[in-house]
């Protein structure tokens, strides 16, 4: 498999663990591109579950500096932002 099917692979996976997390935990059916901040469809419980999910199922530890709204604000942001995260 090349880097680029790797890594396609990896954020497909990364996308799909966030929805369900995200239908899970809202019993939403969001867009990947939704803005939950816009939709009102979170809380402050809500984005703290959010960042500990991330943390833990992909083993990372998420920095002050990391929280930014831009980074949790979507599907699409927090997949992508586990993306940078793992990958250099």
């Amino acid at each position: 498999m090349t880097d680029t099917a790797e890594t396609s692979t990896a954020a497909g996976r990364e996308t799909a663990l966030v929805r369900s997390f995200v239908h899970a935990r809202t019993g939403e059916e969001c867009l990947d591109d939704d803005d939950f901040f816009e939709l009102g469809a979170v809380s402050s419980l809500f984005a703290m579950e959010l960042i500990t999910f991330l943390e833990r199922e992909f083993s990372l530890t998420i920095d002050v500096d990391d929280l930014v709204a831009d980074n949790f604000r979507s599907i699409s942001a927090c997949a992508a932002f586990v993306g940078r995260r793992r990958r250099p």
